[in-house]
């Protein structure tokens, strides 16, 4: 399934920053990173997201599977392509 709707992605540690990244992108979905919740707040992505109903967020420590009940949620939201 490939959703044209893009998922941040903020954590501060590198590896799993980029390990979920690595994950959610196998999955077919854009990937945007921040370092920090500033770096997010900051970047305009928020205020979008919000704008656009933001369907969910995930707290660490993230349960892989209710990462993909996440996604599962988000890809049967979507608007179909």
């Amino acid at each position: 399934m490939h959703n044209k709707q893009l998922l941040a992605i903020v954590d501060d540690d590198d590896s799993v920053r980029v390990a979920t990244s690595r994950l959610v992108r196998s999955l077919g979905w854009e990937v945007i990173l921040f370092d920090t919740a500033t770096a997010f707040l900051n970047s305009g992505c928020a205020a979008e997201v919000m704008k656009n109903g933001a369907l969910s967020f995930l707290n660490k420590p993230v349960d892989g599977a209710a990462l993909q009940a996440c996604l599962d949620r988000i890809g049967k939201a979507a608007p179909s392509a």
